[in-house]
C-alpha cells in the first residue's frame, strides 16, 4: 500500500473513534453545566465518566469475538449507531440525574467495540511495515481533538445548552455510520499475511495476552491520575489556577505532539519491539513519581514526563499486540481495549482513594507504580515469532 492510500484509512479510524469519544468528551467538558441544570452532587460528574469507561471494559470482554465473526465493518457499524442512540438518550434524559448513568454507560458499550474494531481495519488493510505508524497516528489524533472540544464545547454549550449540544454531536456517529455503510476495502493477501483463515478464528486463549491486557490496564491508570490531580498538584506547589490551567493546555499538546513523534518512529528498528514501550512508560512513572515531590521544579519536570511518555506508549502497545497475537485481531484488540478502559476507570477511582487517606503524592506514587508494572509486563511477553509458532503447532 502506498502512502496515498495509507492516509484516507487512518484518516477514517480517526474519525470513528473521535466519534466513539465524544460522549466522555462532552460529558468532561459539560460537567459543571450537567450538575448545575440537574442538581447533581459534586460528584456526579466522575461517575458518569467512570460508568462510560467500567460499561465499555465489562461489555468488550463479552463481544469481543463479535469482531472476528462479523468482521469490522459491521462491529464499527454496531458501534456508531450506539454511540448516536446514546448521545440523543443524553440530550433528553429527565431528572434525577442518575440516569445519565445509563446513557454514558450504553456510549461506553458503544465505544467500546469501536476502537477495537478500527484496529481490526488497520491491521487488515495496512501493510505491516507500515502497521505501527498507523495505529500510533490513530491514537496520537484524538486527544489533539478531544483537547479542541474541550475548549470550544463550553462556549457552545453556554449559547445552547448542553442537552442541544448531546444532541448536535449525535449527527457526528450518524454520519460514521453513513460512511461505513459506504466504505468497504478489499483485503489483499499480502496484508493479511500471517493471519488464520477465517474459519479458524476464535478468541484467544494465550496467557500472554493477559499479561498485555494487564499491561495495558496499569499504565492507563496514569492519565486518568493525570487528568485528575495534575491541576491540584500545580496549584499546591505556588501555581494559581489560572496558570496551571494554560500549562495543563500545553502540556496536553506535548501528550500529542509525542504521539505523533512515536507515530513517525514506530516502524523503525528501535520501536518495534517491547522495549521501547517499557521504556516510555517507565519514563513516564519516573514522572508521577516526580510530581509527588512537592517543589515546583520536580512538579513541572514530573508533568512534562507524565504527559508525554505516560502518554506516547499506547500506539505502540496496540501494534505490538496485534503482532504478536495473529489468531484472533478482533479478539487481541479487545482484550487490550478493555484493559486501557478498565485503567482509565481505575485510576481516578484508586486515586481519589488515595488522595483521601493519604494526601495527593499518594495518588501519584499509586499512578508511578502502575506505570512501572505494566511497562515490566509488556517487557515479558514473548517474540511475535513464538506466538504464531505456537499458534501453529496447536494447529496441526
Amino acid at each position: 500500500m502506498n502512502q496515498r492510500g495509507l492516509w484516507p484509512l487512518v484518516g477514517r479510524a480517526i474519525a470513528l473513534d473521535l466519534n466513539s469519544l465524544l460522549p466522555v468528551g462532552l460529558t468532561g467538558a459539560l460537567g459543571v453545566l450537567i450538575v448545575q441544570d440537574l442538581n447533581a452532587p459534586e460528584s456526579a460528574g466522575g461517575m458518569l465518566v467512570g460508568a462510560f469507561f467500567v460499561a465499555g471494559a465489562f461489555f468488550i470482554l463479552l463481544a469481543a469475538s463479535a469482531i472476528d465473526r462479523y468482521g469490522w465493518n459491521a462491529a464499527a457499524l454496531a458501534g456508531q449507531a450506539t454511540t448516536a442512540v446514546a448521545l440523543l438518550a443524553c440530550a433528553v434524559t429527565p431528572h434525577p440525574w442518575g440516569l445519565l448513568l445509563i446513557g454514558l454507560s450504553l456510549a461506553g458499550m458503544g465505544s467500546s467495540i469501536s476502537q477495537p474494531a478500527t484496529s481490526v481495519l488497520l491491521t487488515e488493510h495496512v501493510q505491516p511495515r507500515r502497521r505501527g505508524f498507523a495505529m500510533s497516528a490513530k491514537l496520537a489524533a484524538v486527544p489533539a481533538a478531544l483537547l479542541l472540544a474541550g475548549i470550544a464545547v463550553p462556549a457552545l454549550g453556554e449559547t445552547v445548552g448542553w442537552r442541544a449540544s448531546f444532541a448536535i454531536a449525535a449527527l457526528f456517529p450518524l454520519s460514521g455510520v453513513v460512511l461505513l455503510l459506504r466504505f468497504r476495502p478489499v483485503r489483499t493477501d499480502s496484508v493479511l499475511e500471517g493471519r488464520r483463515d477465517v474459519g479458524e478464528l476464535r478468541r484467544p486463549r494465550h496467557r500472554a495476552l493477559w499479561l498485555a491486557g494487564t499491561g495495558m490496564l496499569l499504565g492507563s491508570m496514569l492519565p486518568g491520575v493525570v487528568l485528575a490531580f495534575m491541576v491540584p498538584s500545580m496549584v499546591d506547589v505556588g501555581l494559581t489556577p489560572g496558570e496551571a490551567g494554560l500549562l495543563f493546555a500545553v502540556l496536553n499538546v506535548a501528550s500529542v505532539l509525542s504521539r505523533a513523534a512515536v507515530a513517525v518512529l514506530a516502524d523503525s528498528p528501535l520501536f518495534r519491539g517491547n522495549a521501547a514501550i517499557m521504556a516510555m512508560m517507565t519514563l513516564g512513572g519516573l514522572g508521577a513519581a516526580l510530581v509527588a515531590v512537592p517543589a515546583l521544579g520536580t512538579v513541572l519536570a514530573g508533568a512534562f514526563f507524565a504527559f508525554t511518555m505516560g502518554w506516547g506508549w499506547t500506539g505502540q502497545a496496540f501494534a505490538l499486540a496485534l503482532k504478536t497475537f495473529t489468531e484472533s485481531p478482533g479478539g487481541v484488540a479487545s482484550v487490550m481495549q478493555s484493559g486501557g478502559m478498565a485503567g482509565s476507570a481505575l485510576g481516578p477511582i484508586l486515586g481519589a482513594a488515595a488522595v483521601h487517606f493519604w494526601g495527593l503524592p499518594a495518588a501519584w506514587v499509586l499512578s508511578a507504580s502502575a506505570s512501572v508494572l505494566g511497562g515490566l509486563a509488556f517487557w515479558s511477553l514473548p517474540s511475535p515469532g513464538t506466538v504464531v509458532h505456537r499458534t501453529r503447532e496447536e494447529l496441526a
